[in-house]
């Protein structure tokens, strides 16, 4: 585990979110974005997200100008506790495994409004529901939560390399499929304390 992982470890511990026990402890990068204090920097600099919007729009249509701004207010609104941290891991370097995983999780305030703004969304993807559970497949990741946190599980494909054999050809993994995304997802959201960061 690296250090990175560890200094959260000891932060989540004391005073870091309660949805960092979803994190298993066997995450070899642990990162923690602390949206609040990010928002308000940019904000002394003059640099919000509607501002980009703006520098994005001279070179775009103003209609996906106003369809992304328009998302992006609607995201705001989704539920999603934009107070606090955002933990980001992922597990240890595998080279021969060909494909690694990635976990984004946040706190939810509100999951009626998440579930509000994925029905808004061209194509809405079905709800699946496994007891507190809920889950969508959305564009090749998956996206689960309960009442207290969100969670976004999605995988890359990476050069699968035999160690014994050092070859510049090396084939491209298999990214795990919406079923194998889904079960990662459920092992994170069942994982108890001395499986966690928090532990």
């Amino acid at each position: 585990m690296t250090l990175l992982a560890a200094v959260l470890l000891t932060a989540c511990s004391k005073k870091g979110p309660s949805y960092a026990k979803y994190v298993p402890k066997s995450a070899g990068y642990v990162l923690a974005f602390d949206l609040k204090r990010l928002t308000q920097k940019l904000e002394q600099d003059s640099l919000t997200f509607e501002n980009m919007l703006t520098v994005i729009n001279e070179d775009k249509s103003s209609k996906a100008y106003t369809e992304a701004l328009s998302k992006w207010n609607e995201f705001k609104d989704a539920g999603v506790d934009f107070e606090q941290k955002v933990l980001v891991a992922v597990p240890a370097l595998d080279v021969t495994a060909g494909s690694v995983s990635f976990q984004l999780v946040a706190g939810l305030k509100d999951p009626s409004k998440l579930e509000a703004f994925i029905a808004k969304q061209k194509d809405a993807p079905k709800i699946e529901k496994e007891g507190s559970l809920s889950m969508v497949d959305m564009n090749g990741v998956v996206l689960g939560w309960n009442k207290e946190a969100v969670m976004l599980v999605g995988a890359q494909s990476t050069p699968s390399y035999d160690l014994l054999n050092d070859s510049s050809d090396a084939p491209i993994g298999a990214v795990p499929g919406a079923e194998g995304k889904k079960a990662l997802l459920k092992k994170y959201f069942a994982l108890n304390k001395d499986q966690s960061v928090l532990s």
